[in-house]
């Protein structure tokens, strides 16, 4: 039985999640605090979908969920009501009845008036400049990725550097340089004023750069042929004086959503673009891709040592204490892939796992990975004195390729029964992007596996997945724990995300556990266990033969690297 706590966290949910037969009568429903056909604290089991929305909203939900039913597929749909726009999709769920999960999107413009969503409008209203300086710039900055994060919005940052304002600022004098950044600032508003059915503003991060920000969702072509047409009027001519100036723009643009997803990272992938342009001379606008970061590390031919890393035994894994956050008892230890490399020191696995994954290696890496447990738990089996559960986390193309079902099989055959209870850890960009989820989850749970969704909150499409399929466990993302603590909206997603789970009868689990604060807060709205720097890591300690092996094999790796001390000499 819900208590009020479960009751206000349900009634916190954005989004509508109800069951619907094929007559459009809501026979279960959870959340919908966005959607403004409900009424505030109105219930609506029983009610008809015409009893809600519009006829025409009404009769268009009622169609597709009757072709739902007959082609027995999941379909996603959009429609308009109340001036606003909303996402939809509809899933199976048995012979008569539906699983629709409904989202607010956006604002829909009046005829002739410019489109802005409700972040938009809110800065018109507090009046904001386009340009902004450097603290107010930073923090509208956060908050508009915030913002576009927990609506699942694209947003894109452009980063431009200002090639040769710094030989200006150090020949001739800095107040010239501050006139020729205001005069640029002047320019990049005029440049951007000419689309008015985008949301941008712009400002400074740096020195010697300019920083646009596009809010407005828009194609990756429309982008370039902005920020293309901005670096056209910044490299005009700056007259100051008698003087003329020239300045190349070399710009980078990172997404939010494709290229990362919290604000380091855009400011990191965006600065790399930009360094890229950099390299060409200025004359195209870069986008970030994999390859950008990847390239210095393949200078080092990183896909070869990967290889040899696997071969020799180079690998290491990191054990994090996974802990019941009410009484601090070891629940979990979730296995993380680590690389020493021999030259640029511990590698964490989002520095070479994409390259894994896009030569072959994902699956060659993933059995190492069971080869490696396989050898370092029976410590840890034994000094726990119980069964001991461990986390191991399933690189995509090892599950795609269909030989996880046989390696696992394997795997778990080589223990005693009772020693060892293996949890599946799966990302939910992985688990969206599986062809068949219901046909591959319940054969790993029939050799005795567990299902968790790992990084849980990203995908809409996850929603709808919850009820069929065997899953145990969710762990709600980091990015979103950690924005918890001081962002209301990041925490009313978690809270969100825990009631929908809580209905479900899954328990919720949390990443980002890093201060004793994180752990009452997360304790507090319903997380029964967490993995972070509160709790800290346990990892085995190597036999000295193991020890004297691994320094061997890094000395190895270093001299197929740069050859013989005498070939260099």
């Amino acid at each position: 039985m819900r208590n009020d706590i479960d009751d206000s966290l349900i009634a916190a949910v954005p989004d509508l999640v109800a069951f619907i037969d094929r007559n459009g009568v809501i026979l279960k429903y959870v959340g919908g605090r966005d959607i403004e056909a409900l009424q505030a604290d109105e219930a609506i089991q029983g009610k008809r979908l015409a009893d809600l929305w519009s006829a025409d909203a009404a009769d268009l939900l009622l169609r597709l969920i009757r072709r739902v039913l007959k082609e027995c597929t999941a379909i996603d749909g959009t429609f308009t009501d109340r001036q606003r726009n909303h996402d939809v999709r509809v899933s199976p769920h048995g012979r008569d009845r539906v699983l629709c999960v409904i989202r607010s999107s956006e604002t829909v413009s009046e005829p002739g008036s410019r489109h802005v969503d409700d972040d938009r409008r809110q800065s018109e209203t507090a009046e904001e400049p386009p340009t902004l300086e450097r603290r107010a710039f930073a923090q509208r900055l956060r908050h508009s990725i915030a913002a576009a994060a927990l609506r699942e919005r694209p947003l894109a940052l452009c980063m431009v550097h200002l090639e040769g304002l710094q030989d200006i600022a150090q020949v001739i004098d800095f107040s010239i340089t501050d006139r020729i950044v205001k005069t640029l600032l002047e320019r990049s508003v005029a440049a951007l004023a000419t689309e008015p059915s985008i949301g941008w503003y712009v400002g400074q991060l740096g020195e010697a750069q300019l920083t646009a920000v596009i809010e407005t969702p828009t194609e990756r072509a429309a982008l370039e042929d902005v920020f293309t047409t901005l670096c056209a009027v910044l490299r005009k001519p700056v007259s100051i004086g008698d003087a003329s100036f020239e300045i190349e723009p070399c710009a980078g643009v990172a997404l939010l959503g494709s290229d990362a997803r919290e604000p380091r990272g855009l400011l990191e992938h965006a600065r790399a673009a930009m360094f890229e342009s950099r390299r060409g001379g200025g004359r195209a606008v870069r986008f970030y891709s994999d390859t950008l970061r990847l390239r210095p590390l393949t200078r080092l031919d990183l896909e070869r040592e990967l290889r040899i890393a696997v071969t020799d035994d180079q690998l290491a894994i990191r054990y994090a204490a996974r802990r019941d956050l009410a009484t601090g008892k070891l629940t979990a230890l979730q296995s993380y892939l680590q690389w020493p490399h021999p030259l640029r020191g511990m590698l964490r696995p989002s520095e070479f796992l994409p390259l894994a994954e896009n030569t072959g290696l994902a699956t060659d890496l993933s059995r190492w990975m069971l080869t490696r447990l396989q050898r370092e738990l029976p410590a840890l089996a034994s000094e726990s004195g119980s069964p001991l559960r461990v986390s191991f986390g399933a690189l995509r193309n090892h599950i795609v390729s269909g030989a996880l079902l046989a390696d696992l099989q394997a795997w778990l055959a080589q223990w005693p029964p009772g020693t060892i209870q293996l949890e599946l850890r799966i990302a939910e960009r992985t688990l969206a992007a599986m062809p068949a989820p219901e046909q591959v989850l319940p054969q790993l749970v029939e050799l005795g596996a567990t299902i968790l969704i790992d990084e849980f909150g990203r995908h809409f499409s996850s929603l709808t997945r919850l009820v069929t399929l065997p899953i145990s466990a969710l762990q709600i993302d980091r990015q979103f724990v950690l924005g918890s603590a001081h962002d209301p909206a990041a925490l009313k997603l978690c809270r969100g995300v825990i009631a929908i789970a809580r209905e479900l009868e899954i328990p919720c689990f949390a990443a980002g556990v890093d201060s004793a604060e994180d752990r009452e807060r997360l304790q507090d709205i319903g997380i029964r266990e967490g993995v972070g720097d509160c709790f800290g890591d346990i990892a085995p300690m190597p036999a000295p033969a193991e020890r004297s092996a691994a320094a061997k094999t890094v000395a190895n790796a270093a001299t197929r690297r740069l050859g013989p001390a005498s070939s260099r000499a």
